[in-house]
């Protein structure tokens, strides 16, 4: 599992300029602001989004001047999650390669036990895999007061990964869907634990089992969303809430308190840990693959292939 002190070790290079994230500096250094800046793909996920997004959390969460740091979309989405495009061939021969492993070793840790048969071409999936699971491992351990401005749809990991915040302020606009059966995958994100928790198992399951979608009024009454703000105002309220935070919290008692509060933080790493390791032989599974195809030939107006 995840060692807390050594969890926000990969950082961004001095003088790294983000892609597919705006990082701003607020309230003289004590607020970040991470927006996700790919309005024109709904700020979907793609691998150096899942990337900069883990860089961006452990730079604010190692750097003392920072006490709250703030997560929002640009543009009508928050996030569509996951991105998916086709794979080159040499993703392609790489999960075919996992698939095999998977196949001959059904108990095999794909995030832990030596995989020497994988060519370093082929390793894409396992390397997409260990950035995703440190990420949430910096969300769960997240020293510092973590809030999400959902200005609209959030989409699997983008919803998942909300459990992970302090305060969550959403728009009316706002709706959440977890489509993993849609694509065979599985529960991430620490949502095999925490949805249930925070939503209750019916809310929970429809969400993990079925993909349904529920409206931020829906879930307002279960806890997962603090607050509804008007879209009109939306990004300057969730800032000046985190900017009168910033001023109010003594920090070493927030920490401390924190720490009691998300006492079962090693508890749900292991979920994350188990998670992702199922994730990765879902995501090279022939089930999978088929899904994934079929909805890139209806996107392209073709006819779904003969299962």
């Amino acid at each position: 599992m995840s060692d807390p002190s050594t969890v926000f070790a990969r950082r961004a290079p001095e003088g790294y300029q983000y892609q597919t994230i705006k990082v701003t500096s607020l309230e003289g250094g004590r607020v970040r602001l991470i927006a996700f800046s790919r309005p024109e793909r709904y700020n979907a996920l793609s691998p150096l989004a899942y990337k900069e997004w883990l860089l961006a959390l452990n730079d604010a969460a190692v750097d003392d001047d920072v006490l709250v740091t703030v997560v929002v979309g640009t543009g009508p989405y928050y996030s569509s999650g996951n991105e998916l495009t086709p794979p080159t061939p040499d993703q392609a021969d790489g999960i075919l390669a996992v698939r095999a492993i998977c196949e001959a070793n059904p108990n095999i840790k794909l995030l832990e036990d030596p995989l020497p048969d994988l060519a370093p071409e082929h390793r894409d999936l396992i390397e997409r895999g260990i950035i995703t699971r440190e990420l949430v491992s910096t969300m769960i351990h997240f020293p510092k007061m973590l809030i999400a401005g959902v200005n609209g749809p959030a989409i699997g990991f983008a919803a998942t990964t909300l459990a992970h915040f302090d305060f969550v302020f959403a728009t009316k606009e706002a709706w959440f869907m977890a489509p993993f059966m849609q694509w065979g995958f599985c529960a991430e994100g620490g949502s095999s634990v925490l949805f249930p928790e925070i939503l209750g198992p019916a809310i929970a399951n429809q969400m993990l089992y079925m993909g349904k979608k529920f409206t931020a009024e829906e879930l307002l009454p279960t806890g997962l969303i603090a607050e509804i703000l008007s879209i009109d105002t939306f990004q300057k309220e969730v800032i000046a809430r985190a900017c009168k935070l910033a001023k109010s919290l003594p920090p070493q008692a927030f920490t401390k308190t924190k720490r009691l509060v998300r006492r079962r933080a090693n508890e749900i790493d292991r979920a994350n840990y188990n998670e992702m390791n199922l994730l990765i032989e879902r995501m090279a599974s022939e089930e999978c693959e088929k899904r994934v195809m079929q909805f890139f030939m209806k996107k392209m107006g073709k006819p779904k292939p003969k299962m």
